[in-house]
């Protein structure tokens, strides 16, 4: 996949009270948006990811929609790229496991976008068709996405 447009922003912090916000990007190019991510960020402006947890959820499940279920359907299909996806959910788990053992939905969406906000930073987008991505070849970030929407799964954030 050739990297899109950088954006021209991207925010992502703590809120006054000590909340986490959620992560924005202005695009550069307005040919961004059929990238989707327009659309991907629109669920983490910087409001308050989720008071409740809905919109985490909601975040994560759209997540799962646009590389999940691709990349997991690839890691079954392929042990090695299973094998990293497990490596990398291992990671997640330790960096957003609250008591070491609960993962919650908001802060699994959090470190979601950190990673979306992250990849835009650097020109880097979602795929945006199936198919259009060889996942045994797919870079660092798409391979943490899928092993986010793997730990959401598991967890039971969708």
């Amino acid at each position: 996949m050739t990297p899109g447009p950088a954006p021209t922003v991207v925010r992502c912090g703590w809120g006054g009270a000590g909340e986490r916000l959620g992560c924005s990007a202005k695009l550069a190019d307005p040919a961004a948006k059929r990238h989707g991510m327009d659309t991907l960020y629109a669920t983490a402006t910087p409001t308050v990811v989720a008071p409740g947890d809905a919109k985490a959820r909601r975040f994560l499940d759209h997540l799962m929609a646009r590389v999940g279920v691709d990349g997991l359907v690839a890691a079954l299909r392929h042990p090695e790229l299973l094998t990293l996806v497990r490596l990398h959910a291992a990671e997640v788990r330790d960096s957003v496991a609250f008591d070491a053992v609960t993962v919650e939905p908001v802060a699994l969406a959090d470190y979601a976008a950190e990673i979306l906000a992250d990849g835009m930073r650097t020109g880097r987008l979602l795929p945006t068709e199936p198919g259009e991505v060889d996942w045994r070849e797919a870079e660092w970030y798409l391979l943490r996405l899928v092993a986010v929407c793997a730990v959401a799964a598991e967890s039971d954030c969708l």
